[in-house]
This record gives C-alpha cells, structure tokens and sequence, in this order.
C-alpha cells in the first residue's frame, strides 16, 4: 500500500512539476493544490483508501494538515475537472492514468484457470476465450 502512494505522489509531482515537499506544503498555491487533490484522487481510486486515512497521508510533523472534508472537496474537484475536459487538470490526470495503468501494480492482468471436458478440444475454447476476451492471460489445464 505505501508503494503504491509512493508511486502515485511521484508521478503527480512529476506532472505537475513541484517536489514532494511542496505537495505536502499547506500553500494554496493554484499548482500545489491541484497536485494535492489529484494527489488524493488516485489514493481514493487505486488504493481504496477512506477519506480519514488520506488525511494520514498528508502529515505535517505530528497532525494531518486536512480534515477528511477537504479530502471529500478535493476528489469531487478533479471529478468536475475530469468531466469538463480540456483542463490542465484533466491533462494531468489522463497522463498520470495512462502511467499508472500500464504498471502492474496498479492493473494486473486478470488470469483464469479454466477446466475443460477432456472431449472438447483445447483449440475450441481458446477461440472462444479471444473473441470474447481481448488482452486475457489464460492457463487451460
């Protein structure tokens, strides 16, 4: 799990370019803040976390630097940005997705053992697997 918000707070940094530290800054900084909440965004998405917890993620010495509702404010931001199109935000965010979504960690290829009937022949239902399935790791056995 801290892997993943490692990664996530990277990227966003990256993106937006500004450092850890100033993502963790309390600035109100228009870019700071966009990269927080889109920050927070990919917490809440790829790591499942609850708004409480992403409060724990934003530590400034001994206290979180944001109440939950600032977490709950900051994720409906990005949503509206990501509905809008044609933001910086929503740029950032599709960059930081398309990142993301070609780590493992964060989308592993779904795998199914299937058991088939000794009388049905292996080829058979490997066509059907492709048709119906594009991109699926399978193991017949």
């Amino acid at each position: 799990m801290k892997k993943k918000i490692a990664i996530i707070l990277e990227l966003v940094c990256v993106h937006y370019n500004c450092s850890l530290e100033e993502l963790y800054h309390p600035s109100r900084i228009r870019t700071f803040v966009q990269a927080r909440y889109t920050a927070m965004y990919f917490i809440r998405k790829y790591v499942k976390l609850s708004y409480a917890q992403i409060t724990e993620v934003f530590y400034n010495d001994t206290k979180p630097l944001y109440h939950h509702t600032t977490i709950i404010h900051g994720i409906k931001t990005v949503k509206d940005y990501i509905d809008v199109k044609q933001t910086p935000v929503y740029e950032a965010v599709v960059s930081v997705e398309d990142e993301l979504s070609e780590m493992a960690l964060f989308n592993p290829s779904p795998k199914i053992i299937i058991h088939y009937p000794k009388r049905m022949k292996p080829s058979t239902i490997v066509k059907e697997l492709e048709k119906k399935f594009k991109n699926l790791t399978y193991e017949l056995v």
